[in-house]
């Protein structure tokens, strides 16, 4: 998960006006945070322009979310699992959970091929597999292999989904989070805009 507070008055070149209440200064932080998840559902549809994983970087766009702006703080989150490993890097290890498809405990992960159906779907393997077989069988260089069959009339179906490995390690990728230049002028861009309504609304009443 990803979390961003966005505090006012601290936003680099915009000078607020001293008269906005405490309830003003949340609706300025609200207008920073809107552009700024303009900016991540932006980066995010980027990303599944580029990616193999196109399903994932979409459940990150939709995972973007804005908690309750309260003493001129907005609070934007990322929940989609994976995200942050993605950004920060980092070296992913087996849970021991329950396999919702063996019914054991987990002891590999599973990487996906380039052209497996579990790339293009955002099904998870027990729910991609319904009535299929899933197995594992060593490649020739002893490499596990999860693979799915399917019984036909004439034929057997099979299905190549990934390799399956006791770890894998993450590079970071900044890319995967607008960059500083980028949120510098989202916040900028709602606040200004938001502080340019909260003035217009003031001339209204003192007319």
């Amino acid at each position: 998960m990803i979390e961003t507070r966005i505090q006012m008055p601290r936003i680099k070149g915009l000078t607020l006006p001293p008269s906005l209440t405490p309830q003003e200064l949340s609706e300025v932080a609200a207008g920073s945070a809107n552009e700024v998840r303009s900016a991540m559902e932006l980066n995010f549809d980027k990303l599944v322009a580029k990616s193999k994983s196109r399903h994932f970087w979409r459940g990150a766009s939709d995972s973007i979310s804005m908690g309750k702006v309260a003493n001129g703080v907005a609070t934007i989150t990322v929940s989609q699992v994976g995200v942050r490993l993605h950004w920060k890097g980092g070296t992913v290890r087996p849970t021991g959970r329950i396999s919702a498809v063996t019914g054991k405990p987990t002891r590999s992960l599973l990487i996906p091929f380039d052209d497996s159906p579990l790339r293009k779907t955002r099904q998870t393997l027990k729910e991609w597999a319904g009535t299929k077989q899933i197995r594992v069988i060593k490649s020739r260089n002893g490499c596990p292999i999860l693979i799915a069959t399917e019984e036909k009339k004439t034929r057997t179906n099979i299905t190549w989904l990934g390799k399956l490995v006791k770890q894998a390690h993450h590079k970071p990728r900044p890319e995967v989070m607008p960059d500083s230049d980028t949120l510098s002028a989202a916040l900028y861009t709602g606040a200004k805009e938001a502080v340019a309504h909260l003035l217009a609304k003031h001339a209204k009443q003192t007319q």
